[in-house]
């Protein structure tokens, strides 16, 4: 048996061993352990140590964070405080790549509870929710990184370790540029677009900020992001409609667990569609959630994909003005005074 083929049974059992534990606990927002599972699961026992860690440090720093702007400020603030510390923590991330995993749960974070949920103010619920958070985040992180030592003590496998790269080209003052702005059109659309589309809006923008902290290519990743979504789409809707009502649960959990085992299987023998792949291990979650259990139609994720749409254009034109604001002051700047 090959290390791929051992690595992708292993994670469709720890799948499979959860999704059982969420049915015997009930265990709520389920969506966060299962992306927990697929960013910490790696062939590097240092590697998925590392991001364990991260993840855990990153989940309970912008939970505090999130406290402490609803302790302090009234609502119209507390969306700048928010604005302000991803674009701080996106300049971090792109001045220090080897930590860059941590700081884009930090953004996803004060994204997730900061502006993709209406401000519900300092108070227990608020509390209670981010606490709720961190507990499943850091049980399922220990959990996973445990067994991946495991497995590497006992298979002891050679693998190529991934190369962090520096994308210290995409300039700071863009990305702050591209933070504000895109924040004032998200702002401006809010206000203006029926409340049936706020759904999850908030929470895609500050993703596919947190994802171009470090890219210097943009329109790759949000193509990959585009794609992800819609075959996550096709799946959910295809299993919604067809086995949901029929299916016991426990069929359907095997079957989640065989089907992120393929995928997985897949993603770490192709180079090219990994990330793709692996995007859809973590948008699959989130769609299965935030849509009814059983689907007489495709409208729900139409809407989902108009939101994603919507979110994109407001991404591209925050980045397009940002770019030509850095070209502008360039010029200024370049301008020498007549003597």
């Amino acid at each position: 048996m090959t290390h791929q083929l051992r690595l992708s049974i292993i994670f469709g059992t720890i799948i499979l061993i959860y999704l059982f534990l969420t049915e015997t606990f009930e265990i709520r927002h389920s969506e966060w352990g299962l992306m927990t599972i697929v960013v910490i699961f790696s062939p590097s026992k240092g590697l998925s140590v590392s991001k364990a860690i991260r993840r855990i440090f990153a989940t309970l720093l912008g939970a505090l964070s999130l406290i402490i702007f609803s302790y302090i400020t009234e609502s119209r603030w507390y969306y700048l405080l928010c604005c302000l510390s991803i674009a701080i923590a996106g300049v971090l991330c792109i001045k220090d790549s080897r930590n860059s995993y941590l700081y884009f749960v930090y953004i996803a974070t004060i994204g997730v509870f900061g502006v993709g949920v209406k401000n519900i103010g300092f108070n227990l619920e608020f509390i209670s929710i981010l606490m709720y958070r961190i507990l499943i985040v850091a049980s399922v992180s220990i959990i996973t990184a445990l067994i991946i030592t495991t497995y590497d003590h006992i298979f002891k496998p050679n693998f190529e370790q991934p190369n962090i790269q520096n994308h210290s080209d995409n300039k700071v003052i863009i990305y702050l540029f591209r933070v504000i702005i895109c924040y004032i059109l998200f702002t401006a659309w809010i206000k203006t677009s029926p409340e049936s589309m706020h759904a999850g809006a908030g929470v895609i923008l500050t993703i596919l900020l947190g994802i171009t902290a470090t890219k210097s290519q943009i329109l790759p990743t949000i193509k990959a992001v585009l794609v992800s979504l819609i075959i996550s789409i096709i799946i959910i809707f295809l299993w919604k409609y067809l086995l949901i009502e029929t299916t016991p649960n426990t069929i359907q959990y095997i079957l989640i667990a065989i089907i992120y085992s393929c995928i997985m299987y897949v993603s770490m023998g192709n180079k090219k569609l990994r990330s793709i792949l692996q995007l859809t291990l973590v948008m699959f979650p989130l769609m299965y959630n935030i849509t009814p259990n059983s689907m007489s139609s495709i409208s729900p994720f139409i809407k989902i994909l108009l939101i994603m749409l919507n979110d994109i254009m407001i991404f591209l034109i925050g980045c397009y003005l940002a770019t030509k604001i850095d070209l502008m002051l360039l010029k200024m700047i370049r301008i020498k005074p007549q003597s």
